[in-house]
């Protein structure tokens, strides 16, 4: 996973986090004209039989219509400024963790790059070899990554730049506010045990 792929996927995390959406990504036609159904907060979700098939056609729509609204809000200078010292914040939170993390997070990279060559030669021993240490290494990477998650500076820094995407959000579109709230409901609902 490059570094670009590292900043983009905690960016995912944390815009996602707001709302509890999936990490579905936003087909290029959806727009934020698209009409959605939008519940109102206080709704009964699914009635008492619930139809799961309807919930989740309305999560996906409201995903649909939010994603376009976060690369929107995500467009603001003072966002971006934002979500980087977040993302230095989250860096430097890893280091403290563990003082290799850089240094894994490279070797990761240039495992990509060796497993397809191994590949491309078909040598299915070293690919093997390659993928259980990347596999290992990953694993670290994130739970440090997770770790880092969960110090009180960074979850300030989270919770700040949520916050703010979110009155971003509802500037760009004042019915944002009512769909994460709806996002949020549903995805609770959808990952509810069935009865």
């Amino acid at each position: 996973m490059t570094r670009h792929r590292i900043h983009a996927t905690l960016l995912t995390v944390a815009l996602l986090l707001i709302a509890g959406c999936s990490q579905d990504e936003p087909k290029p036609e959806d727009t934020l004209e698209d009409p959605i159904e939008v519940a109102a907060p206080g709704d009964a979700i699914g009635g008492a039989g619930g139809d799961r098939a309807a919930l989740e056609a309305e999560y996906v729509g409201i995903q649909r219509r939010l994603g376009p609204l976060q690369n929107k809000a995500m467009e603001d200078p003072a966002l971006q400024a934002e979500f980087q010292a977040f993302e230095a914040s989250v860096e430097e939170a890893m280091i403290g963790l563990d003082p290799e993390s850089p240094a894994n997070q490279e070797r990761l990279v240039a495992l990509q790059t060796e497993f397809q060559a191994a590949q491309a030669a078909g040598d299915s021993a070293k690919s093997q070899t390659i993928l259980q240490e990347g596999n290992a290494l990953s694993a670290q990477v994130q739970q440090t990554r997770t770790e880092a998650f969960e110090q009180e500076a960074v979850v300030a820094k989270m919770t700040a730049f949520q916050e703010h995407v979110v009155a971003k959000m509802v500037e760009i579109d004042p019915e944002a506010q009512a769909m994460i709230d709806r996002a949020t409901a549903l995805a609770t609902q959808l990952q509810a045990p069935a009865p």
